[in-house]
């Protein structure tokens, strides 16, 4: 753990009073590009944050997440409040 604390010491030498930083996938799309599958990630610290799953469909031209999910490999140390399958609210 002793690298990860010395890794966030100097990311908040680099950029003080950051809230840590995000992480987005490059988006993984179906054959027939209605669908989509993007991971994102929020870190805030050694032990802290959140990452997701989302997956998208295309309706009426416009994108629109049907569901969500918790990356727990991301969040591993982190406390989710729900980490099912659900959703997602509007």
């Amino acid at each position: 753990m002793m690298v990860l604390e010395d890794e966030w010491k100097t990311f908040y030498r680099w950029y003080p009073g950051s809230n840590g930083y995000i992480r987005l996938s490059r988006v993984g799309f179906n054959k027939t590009r209605d669908e989509a599958l993007v991971s994102t990630g929020w870190m805030s610290g050694e032990r802290s944050g959140e990452g997701r799953y989302f997956l998208l469909s295309k309706k009426g031209g416009k994108w629109q997440v049907q569901k969500s999910v918790y990356n727990l490999g991301l969040i591993k140390y982190g406390k989710p409040k729900d980490h099912r399958l659900h959703r997602h609210q509007r």
